[in-house]
């Protein structure tokens, strides 16, 4: 009886030996995922090349009669700055105005930077290769940086200051007033194809290196910079009062796309985990900057014109009809730098992935 049990126990065991290696088998067995999905945020840092065209607007015709000068679109940038500063070193006073020039003619804003939001869907070839369709959003993706702030900001004192001075030798009374504002808005979308390989494998942790390219596209409204000077003030019991307004525009392309970079995954279980990427990606400098003015003259009674002596070009101001202000030239939206050159920018990201 005794004998009869072990020899039952035994085919038992036998017997489930042989059923479980093929369901063992079967589930070692099991095709690898060739699906992953991958959602990351991340950040974008950008660095624009000092290369382009630049040009500001030309000079404005001449005056004649209640004094003789130039005409000017703005007293913010160019002749209209110089003009000012030169009356005021004739009239001994200090105060000059540190213009937009500088803003105007160069890459004074960061395209690419910031936060980002995006996906990849990848499809694997083998166990080292793999094919990766991205999608990436970069929110307010032109910004005017801390230096192009600050430079802006003496702008708008220096106005303060030098038409304060300039109008105190020739007005019983005076307001003068200057600021900025900053629009920033619209967003980057970049979709690209990268061919990605995986360099090392140990446990859960992969290293891999990517490429390839793909289009980024401008999106919304470009990133607008106004700035505004004001001054009023009487003179002989006559009121004058202009507004000098100047609109700085950034616009940038669609563009092709060339990148590469590489990352890390770590597998937090069968079918998900973290991913980590850093990318360079170098794309065309398109990178326009334009300009409009618009000046307003607020005509008071009793009219009248006030003029402010200079070497080669005095400053009139003035209500009095078919005698136009100095101040009087509306200039319609001009270029005045075109990138040229390459941009790069650097991406790093971070997320999940899923495999499936």
């Amino acid at each position: 009886m005794r004998r009869s049990l072990l020899n039952s126990l035994a085919l038992s065991c036998v017997l489930l030996t042989l059923t479980a290696r093929p369901c063992f088998a079967q589930g070692q067995n099991q095709p690898a995922a060739r699906w992953e999905i991958n959602f990351n945020v991340g950040y974008g840092t950008a660095t624009e090349p000092k290369t382009g065209t630049t040009s500001l607007p030309p000079l404005g015709d001449k005056f004649i009669g209640s004094g003789s000068g130039r005409f000017v679109p703005s007293w913010l940038f160019g002749d209209g700055v110089t003009i000012v500063n030169a009356n005021n070193k004739v009239n001994f006073l200090i105060s000059e105005i540190i213009g937009l020039d500088e803003i105007l003619t160069s890459p004074s804003a960061s395209v690419g930077r910031g936060i980002s939001f995006g996906g990849r869907v990848t499809r694997v070839l083998s166990n080292r290769w793999a094919l990766e369709g991205t999608l990436d959003v970069i929110a307010s993706s032109i910004s005017f940086g801390t230096q192009a702030r600050s430079e802006t900001q003496h702008t708008t004192t220096s106005f303060t200051n030098a038409f304060t001075q300039l109008l105190s030798q020739q007005s019983e009374s005076r307001s003068v007033s200057s600021s900025f504002a900053v629009q920033e808005s619209g967003a980057q979308i970049s979709a690209g194809a990268d061919v990605r390989f995986l360099l090392r494998q140990k446990g859960a942790f992969r290293m891999f290196v990517r490429a390839g390219g793909g289009m980024a596209a401008q999106t919304g409204a470009p990133l607008m910079v106004t700035v505004t000077g004001d001054y009023q003030f009487v003179r002989l019991g006559v009121p004058f009062h202009e507004t000098d307004t100047a609109t700085i525009r950034y616009h940038v392309a669609n563009s092709a796309f060339f990148r590469a970079g590489g990352g890390a995954t770590f597998a937090l279980g069968r079918r998900y985990g973290l991913r980590g990427d850093m990318v360079v990606m170098v794309e065309p400098n398109n990178l326009r900057v334009t300009v409009e003015t618009t000046p307003v003259g607020v005509a008071g009674l009793p009219t009248g014109v006030a003029v402010v002596p200079g070497l080669t070009n005095s400053i009139r101001f003035s209500t009095v009809a078919g005698t136009p202000s100095s101040l009087s030239t509306t200039l319609p939206e001009f270029e005045t730098y075109a990138g040229g050159g390459l941009r790069l920018n650097v991406m790093f990201t971070g997320g999940l992935f899923f495999r499936f």
